[in-house]
């Protein structure tokens, strides 16, 4: 309104650029605001299928920072493991260097100092089997325990003796 009257289509048009001219025809007045109704029901459709999208998106990425903290954990807690089989194959290394004298040079010496650690305990056995026969009686013979001991001996040994050789029962001899 110019003074209190009502503006015409002309004078406006003569106020405003070019651009922002319209037109007198109702008409076509109808027709844009239609296309521009249907231009922004398509854009309004388009953002929300954006939105969905975005929403999507989100949960992804929500689901992908889950996965990071679940292998960053299963990560330290693989390393703390790693850390203490290390240190116990070390432990172990140290026992074994300790308790086994192994040479530089060849596994040789390893295999004599086995060798003779087997025969120090096979000649402790048979001091315990000389101990056993000679707890035997007059006769001869020996107490059934003392027979299982001597046969154990003997086979750890590897003596081809026969047992019973070792083991003649004399018969009792009858006071007269």
């Amino acid at each position: 309104m110019i003074n209190d009257q009502p503006i015409t289509i002309e004078q406006f048009n003569k106020l405003m650029p070019k651009a922002f001219s319209i037109s007198d025809d109702s008409k076509s007045i109808k027709e844009d605001q239609s296309d521009i109704v249907s231009e922004f029901s398509k854009c309004r459709a388009t953002l929300e299928y954006l939105s969905e999208k975005l929403d999507d998106h989100k949960k992804s990425i929500n689901n992908c920072e889950n996965k990071i903290d679940a292998l960053a954990s299963k990560s330290s807690t693989t390393a703390s493991g790693l850390d203490k089989l290390s240190e116990r194959v070390d432990n172990l290394k140290l026992e074994c260097s300790t308790s086994i004298p192994v040479s530089s040079q060849s596994g040789q010496a390893a295999d004599n100092a086995a060798i003779r650690a087997v025969d120090r305990m096979q000649r402790a056995r048979i001091v315990s089997l000389r101990g056993v026969l000679e707890s035997a009686d007059d006769t001869g013979s020996v107490l059934e325990n003392d027979k299982l001991v001597i046969y154990g001996v003997l086979s750890v040994v590897r003596c081809n003796v026969a047992p019973k050789s070792f083991f003649r029962v004399s018969k009792k001899k009858e006071d007269k």
